[in-house]
């Protein structure tokens, strides 16, 4: 257990130290995206669809646990988030999956004193219990599925918008068209960022980040 905790440690200092020399896998495609990157983008920035973020990423799934089981100390994720922010970090990713919600009030309350100075991403797609958080690892990106989660991740991010929206997983039963014209247009009054392909077993679909 101890020296668990001492690798743990160790990975975060590490995390730290390393930002200006470590990309971090931050959600579905956007590697895909980043690489529209515009001459005229800052060094150290990234353009995914027509938003301008920094080129290193935090995702904060893991921060409400580990996989060593070691419950992580809340205030210690929350001055990691903070960290990484002044050492330039801009992008935060995170999903209403990872908790569930416990990353996203994680992230929520990190990112208070800069929330006008950074990106936040977040997920939907899974059949997630809006009140429990129980899920089955069902797929589920259906027309009713939409409202409620982006509703519900907005309330535990504490702020009035998400900066890209993904689809967590594609849900066969439903267009990707459908998906993202439903998003975008009907429903959350969202604007399309950028096109990229997934490309899967049973061939490829066009898919869009929306925002």
């Amino acid at each position: 257990m101890t020296n668990s905790k001492e690798n743990i440690n160790q990975n975060r200092r590490a995390f730290l130290a390393g930002i200006p020399a470590t990309a971090a896998t931050v959600a579905l495609g956007a590697s895909q995206v980043a690489a529209q990157t515009s001459p005229r983008v800052a060094t150290g920035r990234r353009l995914l669809g027509n938003l301008e973020v920094s080129e290193r990423g935090l995702g904060v799934q893991n921060m409400h646990r580990t996989f060593y089981t070691i419950v992580p100390d809340r205030d210690e994720m929350i001055r990691l988030i903070r960290s990484a922010n002044k050492h330039g970090v801009t992008f935060f990713d995170c999903a209403e999956v990872y908790g569930p919600f416990a990353c996203e009030r994680i992230l929520g309350e990190a990112m208070v004193p800069f929330r006008n100075d950074i990106q936040v991403t977040t997920k939907f797609g899974f059949g997630v219990d809006p009140e429990t958080g129980v899920w089955d690892f069902a797929v589920t990106s259906q027309p009713e599925r939409f409202r409620r989660p982006v509703e519900g991740s907005l309330k535990r991010l504490g702020t009035d918008r998400i900066d890209l929206l993904y689809q967590h997983r594609v849900d066969q039963r439903i267009l990707i068209d459908e998906a993202t014209g439903l998003i975008a247009s009907k429903t959350l009054g969202l604007g399309v960022l950028g096109r990229f392909p997934i490309r899967g077993v049973e061939g490829q679909q066009d898919t869009y980040t929306v925002a």
